[in-house]
């Protein structure tokens, strides 16, 4: 989890599967943070993310602006990181459609 920026977070989650837990990832961490201006921008770090992950994660980022959103993707190996920002709503609804 190398990738997470851990200064300024207001709500940090970190998961790892097990036989008990139902992630779609081996690790899964999502930290949200407040800006300067007000805005509100959540991080999400898959370590080897099953599949349907980044297929979801590209399906809304196709029509986020439509939602007033602003995805950042990035694939790196077998990590994806996607740091959605906008409003808190926003950001809090982007969030709910992309649970899994």
């Amino acid at each position: 989890m190398s990738q997470a920026d851990l200064e300024g977070s207001v709500y940090q989650e970190v998961a790892k599967k097990t036989n008990s837990s139902d992630i779609p990832a081996e690790q899964y961490y999502r930290d949200l943070k407040k800006m300067d201006d007000g805005s509100y921008i959540q991080t999400s770090i898959y370590l080897n993310p099953e599949p349907e992950v980044n297929e979801k994660i590209t399906a809304y980022q196709a029509n986020a602006s439509e939602r007033g959103v602003t995805y950042n993707v990035t694939t790196l190996d077998n990590i994806t990181k996607l740091v959605i920002s906008s409003d808190f709503e926003s950001v809090y609804n982007e969030s709910l459609l992309l649970s899994m």
